[in-house]
C-alpha cells in the first residue's frame, strides 16, 4: 500500500492578504488507481503572521501556538543571488535535493497519518496543523534554492508531487498517538542536528540561505519540543514505555528510506554518533 498526498490548491499556492488566508487542503490515501477521502483540513481566517491555528482546545496552556511565523519567499527574495557551489557541486545539489524532498514528504507522512484509525489527543490535531505548514514552507525554501542554482524545472516538481511513500517498515513506529509523537520527536531532533551540521555547506551559498536554513533549524527545535510535551501532557503514566519505544527508534536507523518523512537519515552528516546522542537526550527530556 502507497501514500500520496493531492491539494484542492496545488502545492499551497494561496491567495494571501493582509489580514486572511483561506484554503482548503485535501489529503487523500491512493491505491491502485482509487483515491480514498481521508480528511480535509480548513484553515480559515489563518493568516500565518498572526497566532494560528484559530481553534484551540480548551486548555490553560495550549501547545499549538507559534507566535513567529514566517515565509520563506520573504527570506530567499533574490534567487540570483544564491551562490552555486564552487566544489564538489554534484554532491551538494544531492544534498539540497534531499532536503528538498524530504520536507515535501510530510504531506505523505500526514496523509499515512491521517489513514490511521487511532484516538487522538485534543491538542495533537492543532500541533499537527502547524508542522505541517512549517514543513510545506521547508519545501518551497528548498525548491527556492534547488531552481535558483541547480536547475530544479517544473518537470523535476511534478515527479515531486507523485512521490509515494511505503510506512510498512515503520508501522510499529507509528500504531498509536504515543509511538508517533517520539517517532517525530526523535526525528525532528535528528533533524536539527543535522542541518547544524552542514551550515558551513549553507553558509557559502549566501547569507539568505544561511537565514533561511537557521529558521528551519528553530521550527524543527519547536517541532521537537511540542511533539515532546504532547506525550508529557497525555501520556504522563507511559513515560516507561516511552523510554522503550525510544529503543525502538533507534534501532530502526539504518532502514531504507522510502518517502515516509520520519527517519530519512541517508546523508553523510547522519552518523552514530548523531542517532545516540538524539536518542540520549530525548530519554533525558522524557524524564525531566
Amino acid at each position: 500500500m502507497k501514500y500520496a498526498y493531492t491539494s484542492s490548491v496545488p502545492d499551497y499556492e494561496v491567495l494571501r492578504n493582509k489580514s486572511n488566508l483561506s484554503f482548503t487542503v485535501l489529503v487523500v490515501l491512493t491505491m491502485g488507481s482509487t483515491l480514498y477521502y481521508l480528511d480535509t483540513i480548513n484553515m480559515v481566517d489563518r493568516d500565518p503572521r498572526y497566532r494560528y491555528p484559530h481553534i484551540q482546545p480548551d486548555v490553560v496552556d495550549p501547545i499549538a501556538i507559534k507566535r513567529n511565523p514566517w515565509y520563506p519567499e520573504e527570506i530567499l527574495n533574490k534567487p540570483h543571488e544564491i551562490i552555486a557551489p564552487k566544489e564538489d557541486y554534484d554532491e551538494k545539489r544531492m544534498i539540497l535535493y534531499h532536503d528538498m524532498v524530504s520536507e515535501y514528504d510530510a504531506r505523505i507522512f500526514g496523509a499515512y497519518v491521517h489513514s490511521l484509525s487511532i484516538p487522538l489527543s485534543p491538542e495533537f490535531g492543532p500541533a499537527d496543523e502547524l508542522w505541517q505548514i512549517d514543513e510545506d514552507n521547508h519545501y518551497k525554501g528548498f525548491r527556492i534554492i534547488n531552481r535558483a542554482i541547480f536547475g530544479l524545472t517544473d518537470q523535476d516538481i511534478e515527479k515531486i508531487y507523485n512521490r509515494q511513500g511505503n510506512f510498512e517498515p515503520l508501522k510499529h513506529l507509528l500504531s498509536d498517538e504515543l509511538r508517533i509523537c517520539l517517532t517525530v520527536a526523535y526525528d525532528e531532533l535528528c533533524t536539527v542536528r543535522a542541518y547544524r551540521g552542514d551550515l558551513p555547506i549553507y553558509d557559502a551559498m549566501g547569507p539568505s540561505v544561511g537565514k533561511f536554513v537557521r529558521r528551519v533549524i528553530g521550527d524543527e527545535g519547536w517541532h521537537y519540543s511540542k511533539f515532546l510535551r504532547l506525550v508529557k501532557r497525555y501520556h504522563p503514566d507511559e513515560i516507561a514505555k516511552a523510554l522503550e519505544i525510544v529503543n525502538q527508534i533507534r534501532a530502526a536507523e539504518g532502514l531504507p528510506y522510502q518517502q515516509t518523512f520520519v527517519m530519512d537519515h541517508i546523508e553523510d552528516v547522519f552518523t552514530t554518533k548523531l542517532f545516540d546522542e538524539a536518542e540520549n537526550v530525548l530519554k533525558k527530556n522524557l524524564l525531566k
